[in-house]
């Protein structure tokens, strides 16, 4: 296995400022793949995500707020607009109150048509 490289971003002061500085960022980690899961819930709702080795997780809350908690570590609130980043895979929960129960993510049903 090839070891990655880093890479020096140019900062050229011609250039207008990045409008999505987010998106340049995570174009830098050289992203090898994507698990897109945007879910609608309503309370009670809880999600565990499973460890995943290597992977990097991005939590955004669009609209609402939920409780993220990592093992061992106390729940954290996040409101509307929040956004975590988990880089080394770990395993968490996600739920819409604190101490709601949790399913595994790969337990969620797809809605029809995805």
């Amino acid at each position: 296995m090839n070891k990655p490289q880093l890479v020096t971003p140019r900062i050229d002061p011609e250039l207008p400022p990045s409008s999505d500085p987010l998106g340049e960022v995570l174009q830098l980690l050289q992203l090898t793949g994507v698990l897109y899961c945007n879910a609608e819930f309503t309370d009670p709702w809880g999600i565990e995500v499973p460890q995943l080795p290597g992977v990097m997780n991005v939590e955004v809350v669009t609209s609402g707020h939920c409780w993220i908690e990592l093992e061992g570590q106390a729940p954290v609130f996040m409101p509307e607009g929040s956004l975590v980043l988990i880089p080394r895979g770990n395993r968490h929960m996600l739920r819409g109150n604190s101490g709601d129960k949790t399913t595994l993510l790969e337990d969620i049903p797809e809605a029809e048509g995805d």
